[in-house]
């Protein structure tokens, strides 16, 4: 999960820890771009970019979800091109998330919390947070030898770094991003597969 290397979500880690906006109780989600969608080729929005807001779910809240509701809008290949779902993390804390892969959003997340709000731009790579007063913190992109395609993807070289301590240290597993965390994500997003009504015929769905 690229998202947990960039230097941003060790600095909301602080923030949180520092209990900076007190208790996150929503976080709102919206994350769009003209997608091409094909079942054959296990193609899905939710899938392919509705698991970043869940992963910041995990982030924040520290646990699964105990409830999910999920809708989607399905393409004439029955995959979903937008989804909508909200999250209920118990104890008044909830997501609500729109993804889209219709159209162009503002890609961004905001914390609501009980004494004010974070927004991360581009939150799933995040390279510029708002916290209280307006004030901004930016975390510039390494600079490459090469255009990158997609949005701050040249942040990949965080996640390589990542790895490479991991391995250096003989570790099987990262701690930023867990195995347990890895499976609880893909449960969420199973039950997700089940609501919206997504069927991929050349794969079997395991019980996970």
């Amino acid at each position: 999960m690229w998202s947990r290397c960039f230097p941003s979500y060790a600095r909301l880690q602080e923030l949180l820890l520092a209990d900076c906006i007190g208790e996150i109780t929503h976080i709102q989600v919206q994350h769009g771009y003209h997608a091409n969608v094909q079942c054959t080729l296990g193609g899905s929005i939710t899938l392919d970019i509705g698991l970043y807001a869940l992963q910041l779910g995990q982030f924040i809240y520290g646990c699964a979800p105990v409830g999910i509701k999920c809708n989607a809008h399905l393409n004439g290949d029955g995959v979903d091109v937008e989804c909508e779902f909200v999250l209920d993390y118990g104890q008044n804390r909830k997501l609500a998330a729109f993804i889209s892969g219709l159209e162009s959003l503002e890609n961004s997340a905001k914390l609501l919390g009980t004494k004010g709000e974070i927004k991360l731009s581009n939150y799933w790579c995040c390279t510029s947070l708002t916290k209280l007063s307006n004030i901004t913190e930016l975390w510039p992109l390494p600079t490459a030898k090469y255009e990158f395609n997609y949005t701050n993807a040249c942040g990949l070289r965080y996640e390589a770094e990542e790895v490479r301590k991991c391995i250096e240290k003989r570790l099987l597993e990262c701690s930023l991003y867990t195995h347990a965390q890895s499976l609880e994500l893909l449960q969420v997003v199973e039950e997700m597969r089940k609501q919206i009504g997504v069927v991929y015929d050349d794969i079997i769905c395991l019980d996970l």
